[in-house]
């Protein structure tokens, strides 16, 4: 109980602001917040503790207020155009972008808990290579070991992530062909 009431204070404010962006009403936004907590409090047993929290809660969030946007499209069937193109560019805007914001988020998380994971050595040469982009030569002289070493430390390191985010492959290679479809939709 203390758990959730710290989490419900720290992310109220963050929630209703996520949803307040998408449906610009502030109190639709707190009704949405609200409701979200209350679903959180539901689930309570089925959330992963190892899991990122406030992704699963934004997500909560982005799913309520695309059932109200559809909800608003199927009532505004009557009213004006502009109001219609409104909420249809907030409902894909809502649909795209979050989406993305929230992988990229899950993505990040898990690769600090991948890094953490590896041997020292292993994530120092990989850090300083991909990150800080120092070549083989550079590491081998900073670690005093052979390039070879270097080559090795890299190669365990692109095996321990290969296997630690096959399961989030489908979703980045989607990410990267909806963002190349756009990119052709404006080109061509």
């Amino acid at each position: 109980m203390r758990a959730f009431e710290e989490v419900y204070l720290k992310l109220l404010n963050k929630v209703t602001y996520f949803a307040y962006q998408y449906l610009n009403d502030i109190t639709r936004s707190k009704c949405v917040a609200h409701d979200v907590f209350l679903t959180l409090w539901e689930n309570r047993s089925a959330i992963d503790p190892q899991g990122n929290l406030q992704s699963y809660i934004l997500t909560i969030t982005r799913n309520k207020c695309i059932n109200i946007l559809r909800h608003s499209q199927v009532e505004s069937r009557h009213h004006s155009n502009e109001s219609r193109g409104v909420q249809v560019f907030n409902l894909e805007a809502l649909s795209d972008i979050s989406s993305e914001v929230l992988l990229r988020n899950e993505v990040i998380s898990q690769l600090g808990r991948v890094l953490k994971m590896m041997p020292e050595k292993t994530k120092e040469a990989f850090v300083m290579s991909r990150f800080n982009r120092k070549s083989y030569e550079e590491i081998a002289k900073i670690h005093g070991v052979t390039v070879k070493n270097v080559e090795y430390r890299i190669m365990q390191a692109l095996k321990i992530l290969r296997r630690e985010f096959a399961d989030y492959l489908p979703a980045i290679l989607g990410l990267f062909v909806a963002s190349l479809y756009s990119i052709c939709r404006i080109v061509l």
